[in-house]
């Protein structure tokens, strides 16, 4: 099974070549394979789903309604073994490589890593890969509670984060004037992140643009 959270909400189950995709009717029930898969592979707390789930209007019996809810989940993904019962709690049985926002979170963590040990070269390369997985600007379908949106904001700052790792790669192999572009479109769109000022006025000047880059450190600071 592979579950896309990165853009808007994909499943698809099935071996590799013959997948087919799985649309769960119903936003709480979206809602639920999207907080399970969140914790992959770690089981998520009855609580903790209620609360996500049903925010502050909880049902009459919560642990029915969320017992009735996995078996849903269970026939719309149509396998009664994807989602288990452990530790006061269910996990969604599929892999760590099988949901797009860990394999994005791991190789940012390498990117990152990389940057931070000065190879840059491959450092770039691997972070562009991480950027590729998302295939739309924000999560979708991931409902209105109160941990859904914390969920969702949190992976959009990651989104940025390595963003801006990138970009310090490719100023860091003297491509300078190739991010300026780029830079100057973030800015305007984040005003408040100063990582992205200070990697502006640095591409800038590394253009040979010190004037631009004079105006650009005047103009925040």
């Amino acid at each position: 099974m592979r579950i896309d959270l990165l853009g808007p909400l994909d499943v698809r189950a099935g071996e590799p070549g013959a997948e087919r995709s799985v649309d769960l009717a119903g936003a709480r029930l979206r809602g639920l394979l999207i907080r399970l898969a969140v914790d992959v592979p770690r089981p998520v707390s009855q609580a903790t789903l209620v609360e996500a789930l049903w925010d502050e209007e909880p049902p009459l019996d919560p642990a029915n309604a969320l017992q009735s809810l996995v078996s849903r989940l269970r026939r719309g993904l149509g396998d009664a073994d994807v989602v288990v019962a452990m530790g006061g709690g269910y996990r969604l049985n599929v892999e760590r490589d099988d949901v797009d926002m860990h394999r994005f979170a791991d190789a940012a963590r390498l990117g990152r890593d990389a940057l931070r040990s000065g190879a840059v070269e491959s450092a770039a390369g691997v972070l562009q890969n991480a950027l590729t997985i998302w295939h739309g600007p924000t999560p979708e379908g991931w409902g209105d509670s109160t941990d859904s949106t914390a969920h969702q904001a949190r992976l959009c700052e990651q989104r940025l984060d390595v963003t801006a790792d990138l970009i310090e790669a490719e100023i860091a192999l003297g491509r300078h004037a190739d991010v300026v572009a780029e830079l100057e479109t973030l800015v305007a769109a984040f005003p408040l992140r100063e990582r992205f000022v200070g990697l502006l006025i640095r591409a800038l000047a590394g253009a040979g643009r010190q004037a631009d880059a004079a105006a650009a450190g005047s103009a925040r600071y």
